[in-house]
């Protein structure tokens, strides 16, 4: 068992707050015969818990610009001038003053957060609940040896590796839950013909799936369809 902790680390330069860092892996296995002299088997679990946090800053819409004011952009360097789509001349004072997409402001409001630093960049921080890499996984192992006869012996081993991830979106409201799962076995038949000549036959395979935005934890995405609904689209 092996154990890691934040409680001695520092905050990162551009965290406002310190993020959690905790690890824990957990190792358990077992062998022994099951057929004295002649079968005999091994067992590996090998557990890993990641109750982690992980900080994240990005650039967001500045309350202004929510609201079709984007006179912040002309004191940019270089200036960045708004235009009208359907008349190709500037917005005066680059504020739009034609009326705004229900569709953009309802995906603003519902997916877009506010920001929360000063700036035109930069201006999120958020702490993202789950580590920037799986959060649990679990690896497992199972062989069985067994002796046929003094020339001849045959094994079997099935191996699975089960992680788990909850990945940041560019927004907390964009997280993506996923698994991963791999699975692998193989089959050998060792027959020894001399002191010199070895037969070694082995038969094999894996199999690995991924399925991403499935619910999991506190994680529950939102169909496509539902959200197209909801922004009106057409």
């Amino acid at each position: 068992t092996s154990f890691a902790n934040s409680a001695l680390g520092a905050r990162n330069f551009f965290e406002d707050q310190r993020a959690k860092v905790i690890y824990h892996t957990f190792n358990l296995s077992a062998s022994g015969p099951i057929k004295k002299d002649r079968t005999f088997f091994y067992g590996l679990w090998n557990g890993e818990r990641v109750p982690a946090k992980t900080t994240y800053l990005t650039t967001v819409p500045t309350d202004s610009m929510r609201t079709g004011d984007f006179s912040e952009l002309l004191s940019s360097s270089p200036a960045v001038v708004i235009t009208n789509p359907f008349t190709g001349a500037p917005f005066p004072g680059n504020v739009i003053d034609i009326p705004l997409s229900s569709v953009a402001t309802t995906f603003q409001q519902n997916f877009i957060p506010t920001q929360n630093r000063s700036g035109l960049v930069d201006n999120l921080s958020w702490v993202h609940p789950y580590p920037d890499d799986q959060f649990r996984a679990d690896v497992f192992a199972f062989r069985v040896d067994h002796k046929i006869s003094d020339k001849h012996s045959i094994y079997g081993r099935f191996q699975g590796y089960l992680p788990r991830y909850v990945n940041a979106g560019v927004y907390s409201t964009f997280s993506i839950p996923s698994n991963r799962q791999s699975h692998s076995w193989v089959a050998t038949d060792v027959y020894l013909f001399s002191p010199t000549i070895v037969n070694t036959f082995t038969f094999g395979g894996n199999r690995d799936g991924i399925k991403t935005g499935i619910p999991m934890k506190d994680i529950k995405p939102v169909p496509a369809a539902t959200v197209e609904s909801d922004l009106g689209l057409q």
